[in-house]
């Protein structure tokens, strides 16, 4: 009976254990936490690591990283304010958290913030944000209305994401694919958008479809970042792609 019980008390603690609680382990446990920055890092959920930490990490390197969020966090009153509502608006299930567990609350080192499309309609979008946002309805809108088979309440949206390595970024975009496959209803279509090689390669290795670059003329192309006054060459690297659940 003593052997029962410590088996089950053994299965009970690996099950809940930190490392145990995420479904995607990238790498195995290694007791050198310094390996874990470059190799080694675990995706989860938002409720794996405090909510603090996930909105911190978002306004910090969303600032630094990308490009069409640097747009915005100029509005300094805000953009923190504006980041913490739109992550208390996400999707739980599309929405993954690469962490590491330095300590018991865990290191946020990625995150990828997903809205229904209808969600994003509600931010709280004060100053050049409202700029923004209405510049990716427009682009959102086109793309629905060049898709008969889509609509709005089945539309999701790769709001921001964030990461410390292009690996980390690589695997958030396809944790999220895979989530909204397994996950989402059949004819909903998820958008999101490249910001470099490496995720404008994953994305196509996982069959989205390229559906606009910031390129051309910026008075016939709704999704060319030109449009808010940035720079051809960034807004050439910033496309838009899609993937229907069929």
């Amino acid at each position: 009976m003593s052997v029962i019980v410590f088996i089950l008390l053994f299965t009970w603690a690996e099950a809940h254990s930190p490392m145990q609680r995420f479904g995607r382990v990238k790498c195995d446990y290694v007791a050198n936490v310094t390996q874990y920055e470059t190799e080694c890092f675990f995706l989860g959920s938002l409720t794996e690591v405090p909510f603090y930490r996930i909105v911190s990490q978002s306004v910090r390197w969303l600032k630094q990283h990308d490009p069409k969020m640097a747009l915005i966090s100029e509005e300094k009153c805000c953009f923190h304010t504006h980041i913490h509502m739109s992550w208390n608006m996400a999707e739980d299930l599309l929405s993954p958290i690469a962490a590491v567990f330095q300590d018991s609350r865990g290191q946020v080192f990625g995150s990828e913030l997903v809205l229904s499309y209808t969600q994003m309609k509600k931010l709280f979008a004060p100053g050049v944000i409202t700029q923004v946002l209405d510049f990716l309805i427009g682009c959102y809108c086109s793309t629905l209305g060049k898709r008969p088979w889509a609509t709005e309440n089945l539309t999701y949206v790769t709001y921001a994401r964030a990461a410390r390595t292009a690996e980390i970024e690589v695997a958030l975009v396809a944790e999220t694919a895979r989530r909204f496959l397994v996950t989402a209803k059949v004819n909903s279509l998820h958008l999101t958008w490249s910001r470099n090689l490496q995720t404008k390669k994953a994305l196509e290795s996982l069959n989205y479809e390229l559906i606009q670059c910031g390129v051309g003329e910026t008075s016939t192309n709704p999704c060319h970042w030109g449009r808010l006054n940035m720079t051809e060459d960034l807004a050439a690297t910033q496309c838009v792609y899609g993937l229907r659940k069929e």
